[in-house]
């Protein structure tokens, strides 16, 4: 079994909320969500699957052009 499980947070942000845990960004997956909080997290949030045509270090968030 894969265990991509870290204790410290990868963005220097402090602790993950409640019931979260960090992994190593070594698997990408695909998810639906709602929309983007002002605080920049995911809401309602659900997973799609996982991407094996995408490496981890290609990802970025994408921006809405106006």
């Amino acid at each position: 079994m894969l265990h991509l499980g870290i204790e410290q947070n990868p963005l220097n942000e402090g602790g993950p909320p409640a019931g979260a845990r960090f992994v190593r960004p070594e698997l990408v997956c695909e998810v639906a969500f709602l929309e983007w909080t002002l605080g920049g997290e995911i809401r309602h949030g659900s997973f799609q699957r996982v991407r094996t045509d995408i490496r981890a270090a290609d990802v970025v968030r994408e921006r809405l052009i106006q």
